[in-house]
């Protein structure tokens, strides 16, 4: 059937290999320094900004590209360290855009998408995001959190072992071991207006399970920034095994588990920054998974571990003195035989670094 208009071919492509092809001259001329996975580390957000612009010019939608372009030009800028705000909050904070484009795309239809007019829209939408997000980056944000602050404590009483799950779907989680306490748990936590906590305790035997998640109407879109966000911290016993699993949609998780005697680790972080300080005398094994982001594992000095990274489109960087093996990062340690702490990380897109602690 006849639309009344031809379908533009795809720029993607040939887009890519300028990108590709500028980014080889300007490393071989000095301008960019490192090499090219220290360079694509730093860069890669322009695929985002690339098929954007491809999706724009065939016509395809406002909304895909905006999304493309916008979400590339953040991590972009934040890569280069224009952003005074944290790239997460950023995100969470300008969502609703989206929505206007949505709008936008019925309102124009198909035939002015495939139009200057349609580009210029397009283009209009994400000059709007990226002005907004400079803007906000150097105006005070606004309190979206309440002075709504807890206090959680959860006494350690005859427990021998105990299952931790914490909920936190937007904020920083911060763990830290907890030593000469008689509480299992103890610490503090922000909540989001319109929340409470949920606390969920059942005991079976000598084994505690516990269950940490805000629950209620959040009300935390309009207005998000780091001084503003939910803030969790919370100290864990260190004198008893513990299986921990933490879920964080949009945020970060900074956990110290030295001291602790974390046994199973599960970590599901959808967009943000992990930072987990490993055990040094526990031999634990760990998942980590994440679409978006980056992932720190600190390593204490002679500790052997072995990391299995699922690295997509993941620059992933370790010691000299490890060693890779296929999807396999070994410690010299691990490579002696001695029983390794065993990390498997699941990163589509983002760096994840091993670092040694001296």
């Amino acid at each position: 059937m006849d639309t009344g208009y031809q379908s533009r071919h795809s720029l993607a492509g040939p887009l890519l290999l300028i990108a590709v092809g500028i980014g080889f001259l300007l490393n071989n001329i000095g301008v960019l320094n490192g090499d090219f996975w220290e360079v694509f580390s730093k860069y890669w957000p322009v695929l985002f900004i690339v098929f954007g612009l491809d999706s724009l010019y065939r016509g395809d939608g406002v909304v895909g590209a905006v999304l493309g372009i916008g979400i590339g030009s953040i991590f972009l800028l934040s890569n280069l360290g224009y952003l005074a705000l944290d790239i997460w909050e950023i995100i969470i904070r300008f969502w609703p855009i989206l929505i206007v484009a949505a709008g936008l795309d019925i309102l124009l239809g198909r035939r002015w998408q495939r139009s200057v007019w349609g580009w210029l829209v397009g283009l209009l939408m994400v000059a709007i995001l990226i002005g907004g997000i400079y803007w906000a980056s150097g105006s005070a944000a606004s309190a979206s959190v309440s002075a709504n602050a807890e206090a959680v404590t959860q006494k350690l009483e005859n427990t021998k072992q105990a299952d931790v799950q914490l909920v936190l779907p937007v904020g920083t989680l911060q763990l830290h071991p907890l030593e000469g306490t008689t509480n299992l748990l103890e610490g503090n936590v922000q909540l989001a207006r319109g929340e409470k906590l949920n606390q969920e305790v059942t005991r079976s035997g000598d084994t505690t399970r516990v269950h940490l998640e805000p629950e209620g109407v959040t009300v935390i879109f309009p207005s998000i920034s780091r001084n503003t966000s939910p803030k969790w911290d919370m100290g864990i016993n260190s004198s008893i095994p513990v299986s921990l699993k933490a879920n964080v949609v949009i945020g970060e998780l900074i956990a110290d588990l030295s001291g602790t005697q974390v046994e199973d680790l599960e970590i599901d972080m959808v967009f943000g920054e992990n930072q987990i300080t490993l055990p040094q005398d526990v031999q634990l094994s760990g998942n980590i998974s994440g679409i978006v982001g980056s992932t720190q594992i600190r390593v204490p000095s002679g500790t052997a571990v072995k990391v299995h990274v699922d690295d997509g489109l993941t620059t992933v960087n370790y010691p000299d003195s490890y060693t890779r093996e296929g999807e396999w990062i070994y410690s010299p340690e691990a490579r002696s035989g001695t029983q390794a702490i065993e990390l498997v990380i699941n990163q589509l897109v983002g760096q994840v670094d091993i670092t040694i602690l001296r």
